[in-house]
């Protein structure tokens, strides 16, 4: 099982080419009887995790850069029945097709870089950073211009030193608003707690927690955009920090191709004017945020955040938040039914549905994917691996299994991938 989707703490993980979650470290029995005994301390964080994994899967099934990708992946399971009839080697292509897409979520270890010698920091001591501009390798090894990269890189303020070098992916705003999710559930839990007292103390040691990862050098894909944003705007609440960061990525991941041909780069980046190109052809999703935080610059007084990044989207000469998503939506409702007959192709259509009404609820209220918002939109929701490999159902209204079954899905997805691999070999 491909650990895609990490969460900081591990104890979970998304699968995209399965659209499974696993709970490595939550049974599903404790978990339902702490929440039935209303022990919200035990309950806050399996719940977060849990919400943080179903955002990514939200992210998959409900965003314009999702979309794509699924539609590589089921063109891929179409070609499979195929591959030993002659003539249809012609088709192969879509598997290498989907191997990329998928390495491009998080680019390969190689284009991360840790140093080993770095620590974590207090969040009172912050990195300095700056961004850089890099280049995929192609098949032969040789940098190409029409795949550039942006890498964050973050030094040690004191002592000038690299920390790390993180690239900014799809990958890191999915964590992005992946975090925003998780921070937000765990707030509904915290407010939830009847006692003032035990509600202060249960806040303090959140807060504890999640600053705590903020300056960790082995944590930047979970950090990097929040960082960029909060430096760029001047934000000081980590909080607020992540919900502007989940807007402004949320945004990314939804603008469509003519959005990137239409991209005004900012003067700063003329140094990379030669790759201009490249970035639009390629609709790099992390491109387009870091050149939201850069057009955006310093919030302005009690400037919102929908004032800011609608100022921020003008400066790239794109249209408003509100027009790129409702723009979203009508593209995710209007993508044609399958007409294939193979049984994945129903799950594949009933997860659009599913994706459809959770791009209406997040365009109506932010993308943060929590308990409280699920319950009060009785949403279904993808039931989720428990440690011992069995489905737990934490949806409001029930999800059908006939339609997809998470079990099936996986299976079919290690069948797809030991094929994938064997026809890699054959052409890297």
């Amino acid at each position: 099982m491909s650990d895609w989707f990490p969460n900081a703490t591990t104890v979970a993980h998304f699968d995209p080419r399965s659209q499974t979650i696993h709970l490595n470290y939550i049974r599903s029995a404790d978990l339902l009887a702490d929440l039935e005994a209303g022990r919200i301390s035990s309950a806050r964080s399996a719940v977060g995790t849990i919400f943080h994994e179903l955002t990514h899967w939200a992210d998959i099934v409900g965003t314009v850069w999702g979309r794509r990708y699924l539609q590589t992946l089921y063109r891929a399971y179409t070609v499979l029945p195929d591959i030993d009839r002659p003539g249809f080697e012609r088709d192969f292509n879509v598997f290498m097709d989907l191997h990329d897409r998928t390495r491009r979520i998080m680019h390969s270890e190689y284009f991360r870089v840790v140093d080993p010698g770095a620590r974590p920091q207090p969040i009172g001591d912050p990195w300095t950073f700056e961004i850089s501009c890099g280049q995929e390798f192609d098949t032969d090894g040789r940098p190409g211009a029409s795949r550039p990269i942006l890498f964050v890189r973050f030094d040690n303020q004191a002592t000038g030193r690299r920390v790390a070098r993180q690239p900014i992916t799809a990958g890191a705003l999915l964590e992005t608003t992946a975090m925003h999710s998780e921070i937000e559930t765990q707030g509904e839990f915290i407010s939830s707690i009847p006692d003032i007292m035990e509600r202060r103390m249960e806040a303090a040691l959140y807060k504890r927690e999640f600053e705590t990862p903020i300056y960790h050098p082995a944590l930047t894909l979970y950090t990097a955009p929040v960082h960029i944003l909060a430096h760029r705007t001047r934000l000081t609440d980590p909080v607020e920090a992540y919900e502007w960061a989940a807007r402004a990525a949320f945004v990314a991941l939804n603008m469509q191709l003519y959005h990137f041909a239409m991209l005004r780069f900012p003067t700063w980046a003329s140094v990379w004017k030669e790759r201009f190109n490249g970035f639009r052809s390629s609709a790099d999703p992390g491109t387009a945020y870091v050149m939201i935080c850069e057009s955006g610059g310093p919030r302005r007084g009690e400037e919102s955040i929908r004032a800011w990044l609608d100022r921020a989207l003008k400066g790239l000469g794109l249209p408003s938040e509100r027009r790129i998503l409702a723009d979203a939506q009508l593209l995710l409702n209007s993508e044609a039914s399958s007409t294939v007959s193979m049984p994945l192709f129903a799950g594949y259509e009933y997860q659009k549905q599913l994706g459809n009404r959770l791009t209406k609820m997040r365009r109506n209220h932010g993308p943060a994917l929590t308990l409280g918002r699920a319950q009060s939109n009785d949403l279904t929701l993808l039931p989720l691996f428990d440690c011992d490999a069995a489905l737990l159902e934490f949806s409001p209204a029930r999800f059908d299994t006939r339609q997809f079954d998470p079990r099936v899905a996986h299976d079919a997805e290690g069948t797809l991938h030991t094929w994938m691999e064997n026809f890699r070999s054959a052409c890297r």
